[in-house]
């Protein structure tokens, strides 16, 4: 992991509570996936403002929202890698795996504490995404603009 990437996770680590700032450093060239990836850092910055899940009811509504729409937009990722014939896709998609069996297991977890909920499933989001879209996802960038899928 490059050391950029490294620093700002744990500087994520440390301070969970502060939004991700969306910046062009984000952008892996291709506009209909950066709206996707924007909305997905949205609704995390969303989580940020919630003082804490009132019930475990929301919190499950919470995770089973995020789960809906990123299965959505990665999906839509792993379609656009895949047809057009990425040397790295099944990699990528082992990752994406991972990220979907993770958040289903947010949706299992019983937690009296909310707060405590609250802080571990915006901890994982925040880091995850992160390091996917910058990291990850950039890999891919030069093959998209080498397809003209920008």
């Amino acid at each position: 992991m490059p050391q950029a990437v490294n620093v700002r996770i744990a500087e994520l680590s440390m301070n969970d509570l502060e939004k991700i700032a969306w910046t062009d450093e984000f952008s892996v060239g291709n506009k209909r996936l950066d709206e996707q990836h924007f909305k997905i850092v949205s609704f995390i910055n969303k989580l940020i403002d919630l003082p804490s899940f009132n019930s475990q009811a929301e919190a499950l509504e919470y995770i089973t929202q995020m789960l809906a729409y990123s299965r959505e937009h990665l999906d839509y990722e792993e379609q656009i890698l895949r047809e057009n014939d990425y040397e790295e896709y099944s990699s990528h998609a082992v990752i994406h795996q991972f990220y979907i069996k993770k958040v289903e297991g947010f949706l299992k977890m019983s937690f009296n504490d909310n707060d405590r909920l609250k802080h571990e499933i915006l901890k994982f989001l925040k880091e995850w995404w992160t390091y996917h879209i910058l990291e990850e996802d950039m890999k891919y960038r030069p093959f998209l603009e080498s397809k003209g899928l920008t």
